[in-house]
């Protein structure tokens, strides 16, 4: 009986597919099942000072007080990281104090916590308070501190008039005008003494050829016995024993003459 030809067939596309699977040829399954690389991962901005800001970002990475949006502290520093140096944390006077430091006027040296204060009628210490007597409370031009003894009143400062007797010391002085004993007389000026730097004149006084009124009579050397005759006229001269002399001599020594017309 004959074979027929084609019962080899099958047996020839066999041998096909295994050659097939042997060559390496990629296959649904075969791709799907080789390993994938995982994508490479970008490691994180440093922050050298854990302030919460990179050191990219922070202009002071080695200061956690430093960083953007911080809080500026009165150090002449820039914490905030925007560039600018606060005015009121520099010291533009040279006085030793900023103005974050109390510094009222950052224009004057003069003026700063400690300063001393001056006669201006201006807060030098920066106390928040312009002293009393540098104010010129009478409106008179002189404030206390410049000698006004009474700022109160616009009649007494040390260009005033002393109003004489009035118990007022309108220059301010020290003393009110004539209410002193200036001579020791025991009476002052207000009380009748008529000469009141003269000891020797005063009311009840002895009158002497002095060229004082001595007793406060309002007359000067009214001396009884030093009056001279009606006619001729008045001239002291002294005692001499050459001198020819008529009329009366004086307690002091001088002789009261008259001379011829």
């Amino acid at each position: 009986m004959r074979r027929s030809r084609y019962r080899k067939t099958p047996t020839i596309l066999l041998v096909l597919a295994s050659m097939y699977l042997l060559s390496g040829c990629p296959t649904d399954e075969a791709e799907g099942s080789r390993p994938v690389a995982p994508p490479e991962e970008t490691p994180p901005e440093r922050d050298s000072d854990g302030d919460g800001w990179t050191d990219a970002e922070d202009c002071a990475p080695d200061d956690p007080l430093v960083f953007p949006e911080a809080d500026e502290r009165c150090n002449g520093e820039d914490d905030d990281c925007d560039g600018v140096v606060p005015i009121d944390e520099t010291d533009p006077d040279d006085d030793g104090s900023s103005g974050c430091e109390g510094d009222c006027d950052q224009t004057s040296a003069a003026v700063g916590p400690g300063a001393p204060e001056r006669c201006n009628g201006r807060d030098d210490d920066c106390d928040e308070v312009v002293p009393e007597d540098e104010t010129d409370e009478d409106t008179d031009g002189t404030p206390a501190c410049e000698g006004d003894c009474d700022d109160e009143d616009p009649g007494v400062h040390p260009a005033a008039e002393d109003v004489p007797c009035n118990g007022v010391d309108e220059d301010c002085s020290g003393d009110a005008a004539g209410e002193v004993d200036l001579d020791c007389d025991q009476l002052t000026f207000c009380e009748g003494d008529c000469e009141p730097e003269e000891s020797v004149a005063h009311p009840g006084g002895v009158e002497v050829a002095d060229r004082l009124d001595n007793d406060c009579n309002g007359v000067v050397d009214d001396c009884s016995w030093a009056v001279p005759p009606r006619r001729g006229r008045l001239g002291p001269r002294a005692r001499s024993p050459s001198s020819p002399t008529h009329g009366t001599a004086s307690p002091s020594g001088t002789r009261w003459v008259v001379r011829g017309t």
